[in-house]
C-alpha cells in the first residue's frame, strides 16, 4: 500500500490496496486479510510481539472494510507515531483462519504462531524465507515470485547470520565471510 490518507483529526488512515497483490503461496492480498490481521494482532493468546504496542490505541472496532480494496483505521486516542502502529504483519487469512479459530476455543498450539522452522511465515513483501537453521542461527530468504514489482527484485537470495560479538562480525567481514554487518557493530574496518 503506498501512504494513507489521514484524516483532519488525526485518528482515522484510510489506505488504498494495489491491484494484484499476492502472497507468496501464491493466495490474493486482500483487505479481508488486513482485517484479520488485525484481528489476530489484537489477540492476546497469539503470541505476536506487537499486542502491547496496539492496546491504548487501538481496538476490536478500529477496523472499517470500505470496499475490496479500501481499508479504515481509527485510532481510539493520539499517538506521536501512528505509522508504527499500523505496522502489523499482513496474515493470509485462507491460510490461518483455522488455527485462529481452534485458538479462540482453547487449542493452546494453534495460539503458537512462530514456528522456529519458518513454516508459519508467507510473504507479501519481495522476499519469502526459503530456509530456517536454528542451530547455526541463518536465515535464507529467496524472491517471492508473486510480488507485484518482481522486476525490481535485484536478489535470487540473501542469507542472514547472527554473530553475537563484534569482534567475530568484524572478521567476517574482513575476511570477505559476509558482506554487510549490522550498523550497530560500527565496523572498525578501513575502505
Amino acid at each position: 500500500v503506498d501512504l494513507p490518507i489521514m484524516s483532519a483529526n488525526q485518528k482515522t488512515f484510510t489506505f488504498q490496496l494495489r491491484d494484484n497483490l499476492k502472497f507468496s503461496n501464491g493466495h490474493d492480498l486482500s483487505t479481508q486479510d488486513v482485517e484479520f490481521s488485525f484481528k489476530v494482532a489484537l489477540t492476546p493468546s497469539i503470541n505476536l510481539i506487537s499486542y502491547t504496542n496496539y492496546i491504548g490505541f487501538l481496538d476490536k472496532n478500529s477496523v472499517k472494510l470500505i470496499n475490496s480494496n479500501e481499508i479504515e483505521f481509527t485510532l481510539s486516542s493520539l499517538h506521536n507515531s501512528p505509522y508504527t502502529l499500523l505496522n502489523f504483519p499482513i496474515i493470509d487469512q485462507e491460510e490461518f483462519v483455522e488455527r485462529y479459530d481452534q485458538c479462540l476455543e482453547g487449542v493452546t498450539e494453534d495460539c503458537l504462531w512462530n514456528n522456529p522452522n519458518g513454516a508459519d511465515v508467507i510473504s507479501a513483501g519481495p522476499f519469502m524465507i526459503s530456509d530456517i537453521d536454528n542451530v547455526h542461527e541463518i536465515v535464507t530468504v529467496v524472491a517471492n515470485p508473486f510480488y507485484y514489482r518482481t522486476t525490481e527484485i535485484y536478489a535470487d537470495k540473501l542469507i542472514f547470520q547472527k554473530i553475537a560479538d563484534k569482534n567475530a562480525a568484524n572478521s567476517a567481514l574482513a575476511a570477505d565471510l559476509i558482506d554487510i554487518m549490522d550498523q550497530h557493530y560500527n565496523s572498525d574496518l578501513q575502505w
